[in-house]
Formats: C-alpha cells, structure tokens, sequence
C-alpha cells in the first residue's frame, strides 16, 4: 500500500505545482493584458475621433445590432465620447464590408453634429495594388467633415456608380463597399441621436 501511494506523491506533486504556477501566472499576466487591450482600444477610439473628452468610452458604450438601418447586418459597439457631460461624438467599430476578397472591418468617428471625424481600416484582405488601396490614408481623409448631406445620401456611392467617391482603376468592389458602410453608419447616427448620447 505504501509503495503504491510513493509510486503516485512525485506525478502529484509534478501536477499540482504546475496547477499553482498556472494559477499564480494567471493572476500575474490577465491584468496586465487587460490594461493593454484597454489602452489599444482607447487608442483607436483617439485616432478614429480626435476630439478632447474627459469620460471612459469604454464603460460609455452601447452594444448594437443592426439588419435595418445597415445594408449589410451589423454587431458593433458604440463608444461615446463626452466633454463636461456634452456630447463630442461617437466611434462605431467594429463595422463590417463585404470585400472582394474577404471583410472589410473598419472603424468610424462621428461627431456630434453628424461629420465624419475620422476612419480607420482595422483590417482587411483586399487584392495588392486594387482594393487594398481603401487603407490608404489619402482616400480615408476624404471622408473627414462629410455628412449625410455633403453630399447629398443618393450620392454617397462611387463616381462608377453616379457618386463623389473615387474608386481604383480595377477595383470598384472594394471602394463602393466602404462607402456604403460609411453612409450607413451616418444614417445610423442620425436615426438614433435623440437617444444615442443619453
């Protein structure tokens, strides 16, 4: 009886201490990845709306779902933006494309007033040399201080399709996707601001 009980101390000991280092090594390392993951969020949420604030959008945020207002369903979130109380504007992310080659997952600030602030790629997989070129930050910036009216929503859509917005030469999947994904989320904002900023 003794010898088997021996036989079976050392694998126990071996698992039970690998148990407490996992344990200990989990208290040790989640915090730490948390505050990362938080401030690489937050981070995103500056650059994709420059604007000052003095809340937490992370813990000011809605959680959305959308298969109305969206052309394509939508799962996001809503990181709100304050500045003494006052609404400064909202980030929507992660919103979704249907690419060419894949999703398009992109990020957009709005402020306030209804003008896109800023856009961000968060990724995508579209063909090098076409579509890829919805990352570059020239296209990008010229959707900054657009609305719903500039231009007006049945222009929203690329010159090929009788819009403002240049596509690339070879590649209009991609380009037009985004568009569509930006007014959408305009409209979005729109269609839900007397409740968005309570």
């Amino acid at each position: 009886m003794k010898l088997g009980l021996r036989r079976w101390l050392p694998p126990l000991f071996i698992t039970a201490s690998l148990l407490a280092l996992v344990w200990i090594a989990q208290r040790v390392v989640e915090p730490e990845l948390e505050h990362r993951r938080r401030q690489q969020l937050l981070q995103r949420i500056e650059l994709t709306l420059p604007l000052p604030y003095d809340n937490d959008p992370l813990t000011d945020r809605l959680d959305v779902e959308d298969d109305v207002i969206f052309s394509v369903p939508q799962k996001f979130s809503v990181y709100r933006l304050r500045l003494h109380g006052v609404p400064q504007g909202a980030v929507l992310m992660p919103l979704v494309a249907a690419g060419y080659n894949d999703p398009i997952v992109l990020a957009v600030g709005i402020a306030a007033d209804g003008r896109i602030a800023g856009v961000r790629i968060l990724s995508q997989n579209e063909t090098r040399g076409l579509g890829d070129g919805i990352g570059a930050e020239t296209w990008l910036a010229a959707f900054a201080g657009r609305s719903l009216g500039d231009p007006p929503v049945s222009q929203w859509t690329v010159r090929a399709d009788g819009g403002v917005f240049d596509q690339f030469s070879g590649a209009t999947v991609s380009p037009r996707a985004v568009v569509h994904l930006l007014r959408d989320g305009l409209r979005y904002h729109a269609a839900t601001s007397d409740r968005l900023y309570r």
